[in-house]
C-alpha cells in the first residue's frame, strides 16, 4: 500500500509538483508534455488518484448491447491483424464506460505486460479509474496520444497509448473507444492517424448495419440539415439526433419534451405545430413532420423556429434574481425568485407541498443562527411555546423561522397572531405552511405577513431537473471526488415520474444512485428498476407496474441477458418479449 503524497494538495500545485518530479527523473531529453495531459493530471489528482499506483477495476458481465457492438467492430478490426502484428502493438475496444470488450495482440511480450497490468478484457480503463491514458478520450471526446511518462500512473510509463471515441452514426452517442498500445520506445505519431482511420471504418460498419428505418431517419436528417444554421432534430421511438444549432438551444428536459410530442406524431401520423419554451426562457415554434418508409412511419423531423416577443429578440434571456444556495431557471422558478426578492424584508409566509423546498426558500437571507420554531410543538406545552415565540420576537434586532404555521393549535390562534403582529419592522420574520391558514377560518394568522409566496411542486418545474441533479449530486459526492454527470436519457426518464414528495424524493434517489455510481456518468441504465418501470412510455398502474418492475429487475440482475432473465422469471423468452412490448418498454434500449 503506497502513501499518496499529493493527497490534500491543491490540484494546480500538485500538477506542477508532479511535472517537476517527472522531468527530474523519467523525462527524456527535449520531451514536452501536452496541455491536454496536464489538464488530465489535474483531474486525476483532484479525484484523489495516486500517481504511484492505480488499479484497473474489474467490471460486471458485459451487457448484451456491448456484445453486439463488439461483434460489429470485430468484423472490421479482425482484417487488420496483419498490420497489428507488424507494428507489435495491442488494439483494445472498450464500451462507453471504458470496459475493455475485445483485444487484438501483435506482440507476446506486450501482451504479457498488459496482462500483468490488468489491461485485459473485463477491466475498466477509464481515466477516473487508471488516470491519464488513451482512455482519457472517453472524457475529452478528442483523439488522445499519451506517451510514456505522460501517463498519470507510473506503472504505465513504459508504454504509449493512442485512443479515440467511437460515435454511433445514427444516435450520435459515444458507444465506445479504440485504443492502440505499444512500448514507449516504439512510439509513432502515425499511431493516432491509424487509430482514427480504424474508428472511421467501425463507424461506417455501424451505419451499414443499422436498420433500414434508422438509415431512412438519418438520410432524411442529412437532407434537412443542409442549412446548418437552422435547428433540426430527427426523432424515432428510441433515437434522437440533433444538429449543432438545435443542441445549443435544447437541454436534456427540452429534448424529453420534444420526444414526447414526437411520440404523438408517430401514433397519429400527421404533422403538427407546437409552441415551445426552452429552459433558458426562449420561445420557439416547433414543426413536427412524420418520416415515412413506404407505408410505415419510422420517425419525425422537428424543425425549430425562433420567435420574437414584442419585437425583442428572444435570444436575450430575462435575468433571474439569484437565491443563494438554490438553483433553477424554469419559468416557475424565475417567477418564484422574483417574488422572493420583491418581498424584501417584509414578513414572508412560504406555502407549498411537503418536500417542495419551503424551508429553504423561507431561509433565504435569514441569518444562520436564526431560531426555528415548529408550530406542531405548541400542543405539548402551549403556554411555554407562546412565551418563547413572544420573547424571540421582542429581541432587537431579531430573526425567526416558524415552520408549519397552518398546524398551529386552534385554541392558540389568537395568541400566536397577536405575537406575530407585535414583531417590529427590524424583525426578519419567515414562516412555512402546506396551505394558507386562512382557508381554515384563521385569517388572523396570515395577516401579519406582508408577502405570501407559493412554491411550485417539482412537477411544475421539471425544466430545472438538470440544475437540481447537478446541485444534489455535488452535495452527495464524497469530498475530493468529481461528481458524476447525468446523461440526457437519465434526465428524460426522471422527468416522467410523479415525485409525490417533490425535492425530498429526488434527493433520496440522487443519494442512492450516486452512492452506486462506478463511472463519471449516470445514464438511464444506472437508475433503480422501479424508476425505469415508472418512467416507461405509457402510464402503468396496479399489476402492470408491479410486473414491469419485476421484469426489469430480472433483466438488471442478469446484465440484460433476456434468456437468463426469462429463465429466472419462469417464463419463455418469447413470453418475455411479448410482455415487454405490451408494457411499452423497449428491450433494445440501454436502460438495463
Amino acid at each position: 500500500m503506497t502513501h499518496n503524497t499529493y493527497r490534500g494538495v491543491a490540484p494546480e500545485a500538485a500538477t506542477r509538483s508532479l511535472l517537476r518530479e517527472r522531468q527530474s527523473s523519467a523525462w527524456p531529453g527535449g520531451f514536452t508534455v501536452s496541455q491536454t495531459v496536464l489538464e488530465s493530471w489535474a483531474r486525476c489528482l483532484k479525484a484523489g488518484l495516486d500517481p504511484a499506483m492505480t488499479s484497473p477495476a474489474r467490471a460486471t458481465k458485459p451487457r448484451e448491447q456491448d456484445l453486439r457492438f463488439a461483434e460489429q467492430a470485430d468484423s472490421v478490426l479482425a482484417s487488420r491483424r496483419d498490420d497489428l502484428e507488424q507494428s507489435e502493438s495491442c488494439l483494445s475496444l472498450t464500451n462507453a464506460e471504458g470496459v475493455i470488450l475485445r483485444q487484438w495482440l501483435g506482440s507476446r511480450a506486450l501482451a504479457a505486460r498488459l496482462e500483468h497490468l490488468d489491461i485485459t478484457p473485463g477491466f475498466v480503463v477509464d481515466e477516473s479509474v487508471i488516470g491519464t491514458s488513451s482512455g482519457t478520450s472517453l472524457l475529452s471526446r478528442r483523439p488522445t496520444l499519451v506517451r510514456g511518462p505522460e501517463h498519470f500512473a507510473t506503472q504505465f510509463s513504459a508504454l504509449t497509448s493512442a485512443g479515440t471515441v467511437i460515435t454511433h452514426p445514427v444516435s450520435r452517442r459515444v458507444v465506445g473507444s479504440l485504443n492502440l498500445t505499444c512500448h514507449f520506445a516504439d512510439t509513432s505519431r502515425l499511431a493516432l492517424a491509424w487509430i482514427r482511420q480504424l474508428t472511421a471504418d467501425v463507424e461506417a460498419a455501424l451505419l451499414h448495419r443499422s436498420s433500414r428505418a434508422e438509415r431512412t431517419l438519418i438520410e432524411r436528417f442529412i437532407r434537412e440539415n443542409r442549412d446548418t444554421g437552422h435547428p433540426v432534430l430527427a426523432v424515432s421511438s428510441d433515437t434522437i439526433v440533433t444538429n449543432a444549432a438545435a443542441a445549443r438551444l435544447l437541454g436534456g428536459v427540452d429534448q424529453a419534451g420534444i420526444w414526447e410530442q414526437a411520440a404523438r406524431v408517430l401514433t397519429a401520423d400527421h404533422s403538427i405545430v407546437d409552441a415551445l419554451t426552452v429552459t433558458d426562457g426562449r420561445r420557439l415554434r416547433a414543426r413536427y413532420l412524420p418520416i415515412h418508409d413506404d407505408d410505415r412511419i419510422v420517425g419525425v423531423i422537428v424543425r425549430l423556429i425562433r420567435t420574437a416577443d414584442a419585437g425583442h429578440p428572444t435570444s436575450t434571456p430575462v435575468p433571474t434574481p439569484t437565491l443563494d444556495g438554490l438553483v433553477g431557471h424554469s419559468a416557475a422558478w424565475r417567477c418564484l425568485a422574483r417574488e422572493v426578492r420583491a418581498a424584501g424584508s417584509r414578513p414572508m409566509l412560504v406555502v407549498g407541498e411537503p418536500g417542495s423546498g419551503r424551508a429553504s426558500i423561507a431561509s433565504v437571507d435569514l441569518p444562520s443562527e436564526a431560531p426555528v420554531l415548529d408550530a406542531r410543538d405548541a400542543a405539548v406545552a402551549p403556554e411555554a411555546w407562546v412565551a418563547r415565540l413572544t420573547g424571540l420576537l421582542r429581541e432587537r434586532p431579531s430573526a425567526l423561522l416558524m415552520r408549519h404555521l397552518d398546524e398551529t393549535p386552534a385554541d392558540l390562534t389568537a395568541a400566536v397572531a397577536d405575537a406575530l403582529s407585535s414583531a417590529s419592522g427590524r424583525t426578519i420574520l419567515r414562516a412555512t405552511a402546506t396551505r394558507i391558514p386562512g382557508t381554515s377560518g384563521r385569517d388572523e394568522l396570515v395577516a401579519p405577513f406582508g408577502a405570501v409566496i407559493h412554491v411550485p411542486p417539482l412537477a411544475a418545474r421539471l425544466e430545472d431537473l438538470p440544475d437540481l441533479l447537478r446541485h444534489l449530486t455535488e452535495r452527495h459526492t464524497p469530498p475530493g471526488t468529481p461528481p458524476p454527470r447525468w446523461m440526457p436519457d437519465a434526465v428524460q426518464a426522471l422527468s416522467r415520474l410523479d415525485w409525490p414528495a417533490n425535492l425530498r424524493s429526488l434527493e433520496t434517489l440522487v443519494a442512492q444512485v450516486v452512492a452506486m455510481a462506478h463511472t463519471g456518468y449516470i445514464g438511464a441504465r444506472d437508475l433503480p428498476a422501479h424508476v425505469i418501470s415508472a418512467a416507461s412510455r405509457r402510464t402503468l398502474v396496479g399489476l402492470e407496474r408491479a410486473e414491469a418492475t419485476t421484469i426489469l429487475q430480472a433483466l438488471r440482475d442478469h446484465q440484460g441477458n433476456k434468456k437468463d432473465a426469462a429463465a429466472a422469471l419462469g417464463i419463455a423468452r418469447s413470453t418475455l418479449y411479448r410482455k415487454m412490448r405490451a408494457l411499452g418498454i423497449d428491450l433494445d434500449t440501454h436502460s438495463f
